[in-house]
């Protein structure tokens, strides 16, 4: 702007555009859109991650309820991402193991997940299976059939909602990450940013690029769906069943029996909780 022959008073200009921002001159925003400068602005980053909470490893012996949950980010086009937390109750601690992102065929990907299920003993495996993960979905049904998949539910605004219930969680320190099984993962959430242009709602919304990168980001989001399904009063069966454990599968598979030897329509059940409920039962 400085070079800017049409400009008569740059330091006027400058004053306005803080003004109606609500920046100073030493802000990450004006050093970088008025002065084009790189400048690091831990503002509009989405995630918070204080580094006290990056640790070195899982302490599994703190306590004995552990449970175990994956996030699944697909594509085609982009990376595959895999999340895994480890979530206990008792603690009110979720630490984050490992998550990374390659580049994964469709049978590629289930046999990834179904190696983490060697490793992991799963509550929820937690999948996005719209957009580019509807294709992965219908494959497995063949060459990996007994892969729990639960789809993630999404509503509206539900990426700022996701990001702000970890972020509470963050700030109440009941979020840990283990840094040599997630790199990837803190790479992404030390570089992902709001977009200053909001929705149309006037909801927030990430800004998405090559330059902010958000798979491993999102595998995550998806798995912290399930740490607040154990966490949270009111979404426990009143015996103290959980939605997604086996039991759970296994009543809502006698319930739908029920139904049909009732000659009353249920609600089809997914391919993965029939296969999920055969091998349980």
């Amino acid at each position: 702007m400085a070079d800017n022959p049409y400009i008569r008073d740059v330091d006027e200009e400058y004053d306005l555009a803080c003004a109606a921002m609500g920046w100073t001159r030493q802000s990450p925003g004006f050093l970088r859109e008025y002065m084009g400068l790189w400048v690091r602005d831990n503002i509009g980053l989405c995630f918070e991650m204080p580094s006290a909470l990056v640790v070195d490893r899982f302490p599994r012996q703190l306590a004995d309820d552990w449970r175990y949950i994956l996030g699944v980010d697909l594509g085609t086009v982009d990376p595959c991402a895999f999340t895994v937390l480890a979530y206990s109750k008792s603690l009110t601690m979720t630490y984050v193991l490992v998550s990374y992102k390659d580049q994964f065929t469709t049978i590629q990907s289930g046999t990834e997940i179904e190696r983490l299920m060697e490793e992991f003993s799963f509550d929820n495996i937690v999948v996005d299976s719209g957009g580019q993960g509807a294709a992965f979905i219908k494959q497995w049904k063949d060459t990996h059939p007994t892969i729990p998949a639960m789809p993630v539910r999404k509503g509206y605004n539900s990426v700022d909602m996701s990001i702000n219930i970890i972020n509470a969680d963050t700030r109440a320190a009941k979020v840990r990450i283990v840094k040599s099984g997630c790199q990837q993962l803190l790479d992404e959430m030390q570089c992902l940013i709001w977009d200053p242009k909001l929705s149309i709602s006037g909801a927030r919304k990430v800004k998405l690029g090559d330059n902010y990168p958000d798979h491993c980001v999102d595998s995550y989001r998806y798995a912290y769906q399930k740490v607040r399904t154990h966490s949270s009063k009111g979404m426990f069966w009143d015996d103290g069943v959980e939605p997604g454990s086996a039991a759970w599968i296994n009543r809502k598979m006698a319930a739908t029996k029920l139904k049909e030897l009732q000659h009353v329509e249920g609600p089809a059940e997914p391919y993965w909780r029939k296969m999920v409920g055969r091998a349980k039962l």
